[in-house]
């Protein structure tokens, strides 16, 4: 019987591993054009806004990506500012790029990702500040 379940409880961790990692990454070129579906669709870009809009977030994303890979634990919040940085550059871009109209969509839409990534950490960052005032 003990042996039932051992062979149970390693079949269901195996399958949770799998479970978890179950979707590839994207790439950088695929997180681009993702990003520009989902703007396009809030905004209803122009196909030129579209394609410029997929330039700047393109170089953005490698941006972003080559400071993830350089950062380590100490290094943190170095990357964290020059992550800021890189946003902040590449919204300032597309919003060079956007309508009036467009550029408060685009506000609202970037507020509403920010809350929902908010959301979808669990909270995890006011945890953390809780924890420290404690």
């Amino acid at each position: 019987m003990k042996k039932v379940i051992l062979v149970f409880a390693v079949v269901m961790s195996t399958m949770s591993v799998f479970a978890q990692d179950g979707s590839p990454k994207k790439n950088a070129q695929q997180r681009a054009e993702q990003f520009v579906k989902e703007l396009s669709k809030e905004l209803s870009l122009t196909a030129d806004q579209s394609s410029k809009i997929q330039l700047i977030q393109l170089e953005s994303v490698k941006k972003l990506d080559s400071i993830k890979a350089k950062a380590t634990d100490g290094d943190k919040k170095a990357g964290k500012k020059e992550a800021k940085a890189v946003n902040e550059a590449a919204s300032a871009s597309i919003k060079a790029i956007l309508t009036d109209e467009q550029k408060t969509k685009f506000d609202t839409w970037v507020e509403e990702r920010k809350e929902k990534m908010k959301n979808k950490n669990g909270g995890k960052e006011k945890e953390k500040k809780e924890d420290k005032e404690n």
